[in-house]
């Protein structure tokens, strides 16, 4: 401030000071717009390039990755464009540069402005030359000759008025709301707030997406070094929905930990998120397909898998129906595909209570075979019966050894491929269906076959015991902590708040000079039209007042 202070001689910058050019370039409009123009480019172009997701920022092999993704899309250009930082636009020093320049010219723009309008508000010009009132549009002249009757007429529609005398002529000054000038402040104010909002969240946000099944164990929130770690498990995810699917309400209830202690605790929804520690938990998702699987090994007793499986696909697999000559439902399931007959998919099913076992796949119909070459087929093989081999078509049944099986049709399910399955191959492939006795479980190969699992039922190979522990439902929670949201709400008050004030309490002044009964009136505030009206409003209610009855 010592420096501002000493720089200026009479009223003028020091030619000499160094401060004088950066003064006047940040109160510049142009380089104000120059800025702008910048940003907003610079805004553009982070739309239409892609941006390195929030998630994989912390995570080199993950950036690695995605810059490798890039440089399939960009070519030879990617590596350029990735030290200019153009696929982090947004985090980039550039863009953070300019737009804090932006704000430190909105700062000196506005500290620039403050101190005439402060004068013009505290001491405005109560007095104008004569001539004033014959200049450019012509005056309101009105008949008036109560200067006092006037006076507190305008002070009755809230203006603050100055009455001075010279002589047989009289000079009036009213002033409302002259603080509404301070409006333009308040959005200035604002602007910078939105400003400095933006780069506070662009250098201190942090952000997570978790997807966390109900009853698994916790899900880890930054990495354990971070002094911000914390362990989410959610107790019940729930999902509401109407006839159609429309969801009508996701919630979770929450549970979260830090130290190995439990911290906070509560419900979190899309729109109410829990908080803890300058965090908010929202629910971001709700996921209803997913089925816990647990491995134990019968040599140790020990569990050696235990995970909660996100069936995210759809396969299409066909439903069978197997019945009993009673007619009773022995099997009703999707068939889970783990091996190829020519161009059949398919694999051995066990039908319980009947210890009878059967080849089954599907394959599409062949030209001619059904009628439709849109449709499918069943092929099913009767291993104890010497492989022989039936073909059903969609709705067929066939009897086989005293059992019926009927091909229900096509249907999708909700499937997952299950990696490093104990007893299993590389790769296993679970499906969740509806069975005869509630929900099904199917993962296979498992030994060459495909293991049906109902809630709770542990079915035995060789040495590992596999449990189906029921359906389970995920959370997708959103973990941000952004303190720049504070001053993007407190900005988008200020700004609601200039706007009223600009719209609804306009500065309003009038200049008036009475003499001879007659009383000439100009102002600034406002169109001409409005000004006039009031004016003659004014002195027709003076008059009336100062009339022989004294109303």
């Amino acid at each position: 401030m010592a420096n501002l202070e000493t720089a200026r001689i009479g009223g003028r910058w020091s030619e000499n000071d160094p401060l004088r050019w950066l003064w006047r370039g940040l109160t510049s409009v142009r380089f104000a717009l120059g800025l702008i123009g910048f940003l907003a480019l610079a805004s553009l172009v982070g739309v239409l390039i892609p941006q390195l997701p929030i998630e994989m920022r912390n995570n080199p092999a993950a950036v690695s990755a995605w810059l490798a993704l890039q440089e399939e899309r960009f070519g030879v250009l990617a590596g350029p464009m990735d030290r200019l930082s153009l696929f982090e636009v947004f985090r980039s020093i550039w863009f953070i540069s300019g737009l804090a320049l932006l704000v430190a010219s909105v700062c000196v723009c506005t500290a620039n402005r403050l101190p005439p309008i402060l004068r013009n508000v505290r001491h405005p010009q109560t007095r104008v030359p004569d001539d004033y009132f014959d200049r450019g549009q012509p005056a309101v002249s009105v008949a008036a000759a109560d200067v006092d009757g006037l006076a507190a007429e305008l002070r009755r529609r809230r203006y603050r008025v100055v009455t001075a005398k010279e002589g047989e002529t009289a000079y009036v000054f009213a002033d409302r709301f002259p603080w509404s000038q301070f409006a333009t402040f308040v959005s200035h104010l604002a602007l910078i707030l939105f400003l400095a909002g933006g780069l506070v969240t662009v250098t201190t946000a942090r952000e997570q997406q978790i997807l966390l099944a109900e009853g698994e164990a916790g899900a880890a929130v930054f990495a354990p070094s971070d002094p911000d770690h914390m362990q989410l498990y959610i107790e019940d995810a729930i999902g509401r929905f109407d006839e159609t699917g429309f969801p009508l309400d996701f919630r979770s209830y929450l549970v979260v930990y830090q130290g190995g202690q439990e911290v906070a605790r509560g419900v979190t929804t899309v729109n109410d998120p829990l908080s803890y520690g300058g965090y908010r938990f929202h629910q971001s998702a709700y996921f209803p397909d997913g089925a816990a699987l647990r491995v134990r090994d019968l040599a140790t007793g020990n569990v050696v898998y235990d995970e909660v499986l996100a069936l995210i696909s759809s396969a299409t697999t066909p439903r069978i129906v197997v019945r009993d000559a009673t007619g009773a439902v022995l099997l009703d399931d999707v068939i889970v595909p783990t091996d190829f007959i020519e161009d059949v998919a398919g694999t051995r099913v066990l039908v319980p209570g009947a210890e009878r076992e059967f080849w089954i796949g599907a394959r599409p119909s062949r030209p001619g075979a059904t009628g439709s070459p849109d449709g499918w087929q069943l092929v099913v093989f009767d291993t104890a019966a010497g492989g022989a081999g039936s073909v059903l078509s969609e709705g067929e049944r066939r009897e086989a050894g005293g059992l019926s099986i009927t091909f229900v049709g096509m249907t999708g399910v909700p499937s997952t491929v299950v990696r490093n399955l104990p007893g299993g191959n590389a790769e296993a492939v679970a499906e969740l269906s509806d069975g005869p006795r509630g929900e099904l479980l199917t993962v296979g190969p498992v030994q060459g076959r495909a293991l049906a699992l109902s809630p709770d039922e542990a079915v035995q190979v060789d040495q590992y015991e596999y449990t189906f522990a029921g359906r389970r439902e995920f959370a997708g929670i959103t973990v941000r902590r952004d303190p720049g949201s504070m001053f993007i709400w407190l900005a988008t008050g200020l700004f609601l708040l200039g706007l009223g004030l600009t719209f609804y309490t306009p500065r309003r002044r009038l200049w008036g000079k009475i003499s001879a009964g007659q009383a000439a009136f100009r102002g600034l505030g406002g169109r001409a039209l409005a000004i006039e009206r009031e004016v003659r409003e004014v002195a027709a209610r003076t008059a009336r007042r100062s009339g022989p009855s004294g109303e």
